[in-house]
């Protein structure tokens, strides 16, 4: 009998992390020095690792500062629409607060859009890393007003030195989008794309935009609900 309170403790930790699995496409499950199953659909996983690496460990390296992706490269996308080799606007990227427990934050800046994601889980060993989060991502027009906004799954894997990040590798997911004139790539697309130069050195970036500036990653607000 005096092992039920125990039995009872544990039914309520699986309940408790079974509901946090489900509560929905903002929640995911914390790290246990690897990517959750959840983070990338069963039926693409397979799939999505052949155009990324994944790193597993609960000892990564603290990726925090801003980045440069030049040129951005597209390595493969699900539906076709583009060729590999395609060649997208520069991106500028950053993590930053990263806590000893391996969760940072994450904004980028790329030609008219933007995004950010206040819970990145990132993992991996020695200076080798996978950072897994969802984002949200608002496209502007020339005036700054909202033209496209979409919820994104994304992984980042690289190797972290101190002038920047070797073999940098960006993959994601579209979950779900507003976008009335069909900018976007379609929902459950997955797309791999890589610094074509195999180097995204450190660039500090955000101070050269204001806060007022729409395609700085402090907009979120003007991002309209989801249809």
């Amino acid at each position: 009998m005096k092992k039920r309170p125990l039995l009872l403790l544990i039914l309520f930790a699986a309940v408790c992390l079974t509901s946090c699995l489900r509560e929905g496409i903002d929640t995911i499950a914390l790290p246990f020095g690897k990517i959750p199953d959840g983070v990338i659909p069963a039926e693409i996983r397979e799939q999505f690792e052949q155009y990324i690496p994944i790193y597993e460990g609960i000892t990564p390296p603290n990726i925090t500062g801003e980045y440069l992706v030049s040129p951005d490269v597209l390595v493969f996308t699900s539906d076709g629409n583009f060729d590999p080799g395609y060649q997208f606007a520069d991106m500028y990227i950053q993590f930053y607060d990263q806590t000893p427990s391996g969760i940072c934050k994450y904004r980028h800046r790329q030609s008219l859009s933007t995004a950010d994601a206040p819970e990145v889980y990132v993992v991996g060993r020695d200076n080798n890393f996978t950072a897994y989060f969802i984002e949200d991502e608002i496209r502007f027009d020339d005036n700054g007003d909202t033209l496209a906004y979409c919820k994104i799954s994304k992984i980042v894997s690289g190797t972290w030195t101190e002038h920047g990040i070797e073999n940098y590798r960006n993959g994601f997911i579209m979950l779900e989008k507003y976008d009335p004139t069909d900018l976007l790539m379609d929902v459950n697309v997955f797309r791999v794309v890589e610094d074509g130069n195999g180097f995204s050195e450190n660039y500090n970036w955000v101070k050269s935009y204001s806060k007022d500036d729409a395609n700085l990653p402090t907009c979120i607000d003007k991002k309209p609900a989801l249809k």
